[in-house]
This record gives C-alpha cells, structure tokens and sequence, in this order.
C-alpha cells in the first residue's frame, strides 16, 4: 500500500473467511475484537460463520446460515491469490504408525500418556510429540487401577479419604485434570447421591467422565512442542543414568515412572503478528498494538531462535527493513 496505494485501493480487496464468529478464537475476546477492528480500518473484509466450500482459478465459494431463514446460503468472490491455514493432518509415517497400534483412535494425532509414551506400543520404546502427538484426557481409561490402589477397605466404594488419595494419583497420571481438580470436597459432595460419604463405581465413573470433558487438548504450536522436547530429552538423560543403579538394586521402572514426573505444560502466553501491530495474551493479560505489544512480540520471537547466528540475522533483517523498507523484488 506504501508502493502502489492507487492500485491497491482501487483494484485490489482482501477477505478472511473465518469458519466461527470471530477470528483469533484462542485469544480473548478482547483481542479478537481489536484484530477485527484493525483489520476493517485497514480495508481487510472479515467474513465470519462461514465455511469455504470451492476454490477454483478465479474464485472462492463459501456458504453460510442465514440469520433470519435458517436456510444455507452460498456466495462467491473473485481470486488470484488464495492463502489457506486450516488444521492439521497426519504426515504417512504417524497415519502409518497409528494404524499398527491397538488404542489409537485419536484422527488427527497418535496419542500418547503422560510421559509423551506411544499407547499400544510398548511402554518406554515409543515416544512422540509435538504436532504428531495428543496427550490423552481420559481418566476412564485408569478407573479400575485407581480404585484398586485407592479402595483400602476393598468394599467397592470410594469414601472421601480414599478419594483425596486417588486425586493425587489422578493427577499424576493425567496431569492436565489438575486445574478441574481443586475444588475436591465440592465435587465429593456433588457425586454422593446417597449422602453416605462414598462414590460408588457409577458415579466414579460419571465423575472422571465430566472432568474429562471439561480438560482441552494442549493446541499444535511450537511452545507446546518445545517444552515437550526438552522435557523428553532430560528425562532420557536421567533414565540412561539412573539404569545402572536401578539395576543394581533390583528395582524395575523400565518406564521411568520412579525417577522422572510426568509432563506439565507451562503456558508462557500466545502472540500474534497482525500486520504492523501486535497482540499478546497470557493468563487473562492482553496486551494490543503500540510499540509496547510489537516489541513484546519481537523480544519472545528473537529470544526462542536456536542460535546467536539466527538471532543476529534476524536483528540485522529488522534493522534494515525498518530503515529502508521491505524488499519488493524478493517477494
């Protein structure tokens, strides 16, 4: 627009077709509503509730539901340049590897435990992680061993001691419940239908349900995958060290369980580049636009490169586009 502004207003239009009712869903509603804004100023056509249905040569079909007839309506825009980003799917080798094991029945990912181990392959030979991998929500899938080890008295009932004690046990095994797991007593009290002090089977087992429904898988991004790299590669390094003594004192944890915790994810916040602004959320914080969010965002993005080298070349990219200008002719 800096380069050819009369071109650009009058022959050139830019459309988002955003299948919800607003873009940015994983931000707050704050920032979704500034992007929109900042977009509309900037001239950008957000079409929200509607989902693409054709892309030919020349154009973009959608649908969407019409408010006031309920009836499906399909309109369509004139392309020459189409940019999609939608969800992912799984590469061969994962639809590969998911298809040989019993247990796998996540479309998108293989899914794995708390310690990011392949379910179905033997524990403690297969790992995987990042895109390729979901940690798994249900609780269910624990729910005789966790009474087995929490039923003291064996009377096929969980009283409100023994349910404390299975909550920590929940917890490590799937630690993602741990945030829908604080407020223990209440949800006790919630599930004893018979007001005697105890869960039976059933109600456990509708219990772990709810709280399962209510954990969200952790979202495909680089922040994920790179804690989850690190935490794999120190636990490997305490496994391969702590082998020899295992051994030596007869104590079997082939899978680790004894001398490394499962995997937690520290959310560090998510940041977003919307054309010469900014915007940063973490932890109910927003942060958008100014200088303030753009060079919040610059800092996180240079501080998580692997190498001074691609630190310094990023600098030096930013420098000499801040003062001359992108390079068209690269583009």
């Amino acid at each position: 627009m800096d380069y050819f502004p009369k071109v650009v207003r009058e022959q050139v239009s830019i459309h988002i077709i955003q299948s919800r009712d607003h873009i940015l869903n994983a931000y707050s509603d704050a920032i979704s509503k500034y992007a929109e804004a900042k977009f509309k100023r900037d001239g950008v056509n957000v079409i929200v509730n509607s989902r693409v249905k054709e892309v030919t040569n020349d154009r973009v079909t959608y649908s969407y539901e019409d408010a006031n007839t309920g009836k499906v309506v399909e309109k369509s825009i004139p392309s020459n340049f189409v940019l999609w980003s939608t969800g992912i799917a799984m590469n061969p080798f994962t639809q590969r590897v998911s298809d040989l094991l019993p247990n796998q029945v996540h479309k998108k990912a293989i899914e794995v435990d708390s310690h990011l181990r392949v379910k179905g392959a033997p524990l403690g030979t297969v790992y995987a992680l990042g895109d390729a991998a979901t940690i798994e929500t249900s609780v269910n899938d624990y729910l005789l061993e966790l009474v087995d080890e929490s039923d003291k008295n064996k009377d096929g009932k969980i009283d409100f001691d023994e349910w404390q004690n299975m909550v920590t046990a929940i917890k490590k095994k799937v630690p993602m419940t741990s945030a829908h797991l604080t407020q223990i007593r209440a949800l006790f009290e919630q599930y004893d239908a018979h007001h005697d002090n105890s869960l039976s089977l059933t109600a456990l087992q509708e219990l772990l349900a709810d709280v399962a429904r209510k954990v969200t898988a952790l979202p495909a991004t680089a922040q994920v995958a790179s804690q989850q790299g690190k935490y794999l590669g120190r636990k490997l390094s305490v496994l391969a060290r702590q082998h020899e003594t295992l051994a030596a004192n007869e104590i079997m944890d082939e899978n680790g369980d004894a001398v490394y915790k499962p995997f937690k994810y520290h959310h560090l916040g998510m940041l977003a580049y919307i054309g010469n602004a900014a915007v940063f959320d973490f932890d109910g914080l927003s942060l958008m636009g100014g200088l303030a969010a753009m060079y919040a965002w610059r800092s996180i993005y240079w501080s998580e490169q692997v190498s001074m080298r691609t630190r310094a070349l990023l600098m030096f990219d930013w420098i000499l586009r801040g003062v001359w200008g992108r390079d068209l002719s690269k583009l």
